[in-house]
């Protein structure tokens, strides 16, 4: 009941415990830390932005400065590992690709696609509304591996087929309509397993990188039917692709039937 008085020996044991008293340092410097932890579905990029912008208007006394952690300074360590080893990975990627169709020309057009491919995943995250974070920038450069895939497919078909690979634009057609069921089943298949993240999983991680993800193979797949044949129709009668040197049944350079 109110104000009845409790004895604090019914607490439990208290005991004078004598501690070295010491200030708190942070890489060599005097540091206050002030931790504080988000409610349930506010996102942490979220309120370290409204924060930084309340600290702007804060006039600090002379030789004071705010840094923020948590979340912020994870996320800006994970870039700096994925800057080190972006470099290692994109070489892999492009030896991979010139070695499969022998065409810097090839290579220099899938690249293409993968630029649009990331950039219709930040289209999709912006029609989402999430916040652009770690999880988006991990899952774009994931995006892009993936996103090659079906254009691949449809180049590999066409290259396949003397006729197509001259650059005939009906046996160009004919070859991309021949790969659209399977370009378009995988991609419904990779669409249907981000669906549970996006639906029945919350919070901020698992969303924010299924959004990239479906959404940027989602056009990649329009990208791989409605871009990649006619552009290798156009860089064919440019000359700046040539046909298999196995299609070749003279040294003048004839596509064999």
């Amino acid at each position: 009941p109110a104000g009845e008085v409790v004895p604090a020996s019914a607490l439990g044991e208290f005991r004078l415990a004598p501690e070295l008293g010491g200030v708190t340092r942070y890489n060599g410097l005097h540091a206050n830390f002030v931790k504080a932890y988000t409610r349930e579905g506010a996102l942490p990029i979220d309120v370290t932005g409204e924060m930084l912008a309340r600290f702007d208007r804060i006039e600090l006394p002379a030789g004071t400065r705010i840094e923020v952690g948590g979340a912020a300074e994870q996320d800006a360590t994970a870039n700096q590992n994925l800057v080190i080893f972006a470099p290692v990975i994109a070489v892999l990627m492009i030896a991979s690709i010139v070695l499969a169709f022998r065409s810097v020309t090839l290579f220099c057009l899938l690249a293409v696609v993968g630029l649009l491919s990331a950039g219709l995943a930040l289209l999709a995250t912006w029609v989402i509304d999430f916040p652009i974070s770690f999880n988006t920038i991990l899952g774009t450069i994931g995006l892009v591996g993936v996103a090659l895939n079906d254009s691949i497919v449809v180049l590999a078909s066409i290259r396949g087929n003397p006729r197509a690979a001259d650059g005939d634009l009906d046996a160009v057609a004919a070859e991309a309509m021949g790969c659209l069921r399977h370009v378009v089943s995988t991609t419904l298949t990779t669409i249907g397993g981000f669906v549970p993240l996006l639906v029945f999983v919350g919070g901020s991680f698992w969303p924010s990188l299924a959004v990239v993800l479906a959404g940027g193979v989602a056009g990649a797949t329009l990208l791989a039917i409605g871009f990649v044949p006619p552009a290798y129709v156009i860089l064919r009668r440019l000359g700046l692709v040539r046909p298999p040197e196995r299609f070749h049944a003279s040294p003048v350079g004839e596509v064999a039937p």
